[in-house]
């Protein structure tokens, strides 16, 4: 009767077609981030998913530089606000990675102080970007993004810029689809 049971257990855990991949309901991030060249500064996104693979991603950074010589100082600030589809990859329970596509605006704003003098100037238009990232699950509630790199395509002053955008951080998870 004992060996019947444990068959009966074992044939019952092998006609599982795999154990549900738990998908949090929200996830939200935050991390230090850093456009490819001088800009650094903070990447924040909130996730909600749709299903186990599909979800809808809001993202901000805040980004600064600072450069400073004899009698010159520039200090350039930066806003990214990109909206978007996230796709996700659950089939590991440890390791999510994910692509996403992004739309938006970004917004920049300059000072530039030469002998005593000073010019402000900014600027806001509109902003793309496609990227993707590694999400590494430390407990049901939390995970380390280990990576996450974005193409970003901003256009200021009538011209266009091309930028890498990288981010690590700590993503929170809430509920469960």
């Amino acid at each position: 009767m004992k060996k019947l049971f444990i068959f009966a257990c074992l044939f019952g855990l092998m006609s599982i077609k795999g154990i549900p991949q738990d998908t949090p309901k929200v996830e939200i991030f935050a991390g230090y981030s850093r456009i490819i060249g001088d800009q650094q500064g903070i990447n924040a996104s909130v996730t909600g998913n749709f299903n186990k693979w599909f979800g809808a991603v809001a993202d901000f950074s805040h980004l600064t530089s600072k450069n400073t010589g004899a009698n010159f100082e520039e200090k350039i600030s930066g806003d990214l606000y990109l909206f978007g589809p996230q796709f996700s990859y659950r089939g590991n329970k440890r390791i999510t990675p994910f692509t996403r596509v992004l739309v938006g605006v970004s917004n920049i704003k300059a000072r530039v102080t030469d002998f005593d003098q000073s010019v402000e100037f900014s600027d806001t238009n509109f902003s793309y970007g496609v990227g993707g990232g590694l999400d590494i699950r430390v407990t049901k509630l939390i995970a380390v993004r280990a990576i996450q790199a974005d193409y970003i395509h901003t256009k200021f002053f009538s011209e266009g810029q091309h930028n890498g955008r990288l981010s690590f951080g700590v993503v929170f998870r809430f509920g469960n689809k």
